[in-house]
């Protein structure tokens, strides 16, 4: 009997209700929909760091979680063993984050490809994602750049500033937590521009405030952040 691979922990606040989606809102609603179609579906998303992509896979597998159906998330870049691959096509979908770190390295790609044809054969479904569209990502299997690029290749577009505040104030709310405006401008501007990061921040800054009863001021900030 095959061992099935060890599951990755997806982070508890990586759902599509904590996306904030900006210029991709129509791009995400196709994808939850798709989503609960039957069938073989292979997508492909990639963007710049920070743009969302591991939230965005990891909410797939929370979607599909929510309407009963299984997944499986594997980020590649903490891969060492690409025997990590067997026996995911029995799995509803697989998510395959950061698949720049498997570049030229043939085994990797290989075992990808085959992976792909698996999933294909068992109907299941593949999200993959990446720092470049697959043309550009330098694979050396070239049938392998052919399947990537089969189904949906969508960039995912970051938020600009003004989307991001409003992003981190929804996200402050549904912790409870009421956000400034000039706090979350200083969290963006001086802090970390990434949103990963910035949930972080948030989260910590709700803990603190709810310990120390203490209003959230930019003192107060750079005290808890130790800036």
């Amino acid at each position: 009997m095959q061992q099935q691979p060890l599951p990755i922990a997806l982070k508890a606040s990586a759902t599509f209700d904590n996306f904030y989606a900006g210029q991709n809102h129509a791009f995400i609603e196709q994808l939850k929909n798709e989503l609960q179609l039957t069938g073989f579906s292979v997508w492909y998303i990639w963007g710049e760091p920070g743009a969302g992509r591991s939230h965005c896979l990891q909410a797939c597998c929370h979607f599909m979680a929510d309407i009963e159906k299984s997944s499986c998330y594997y980020p590649l870049d903490t891969m060492k063993n690409p025997d990590v691959l067997q026996g995911l096509e029995n799995i509803g979908l697989v998510a395959l984050d950061n698949i720049d770190a498997i570049i030229n390295d043939s085994k990797w790609e290989e075992a990808l490809f085959h992976l792909y044809n698996r999933i294909q054969a068992t109907s299941n479904k593949l999200i993959v994602s990446g720092d470049k569209p697959p043309r550009e990502l330098g694979l050396t299997l070239p049938d392998l750049t052919s399947r990537l690029s089969y189904g949906l290749v969508y960039k995912l577009k970051a938020l600009n500033d003004d989307e991001k505040i409003q992003a981190a104030t929804l996200h402050a709310e549904r912790l409870g937590l009421n956000l400034p405006q000039d706090i979350t401008q200083f969290l963006i501007r001086r802090v970390s521009r990434d949103m990963p990061t910035l949930w972080d921040i948030i989260a910590k800054l709700d803990k603190a405030v709810w310990h120390q009863k203490r209003p959230l001021t930019i003192p107060f900030v750079k005290e808890v952040l130790g800036i």
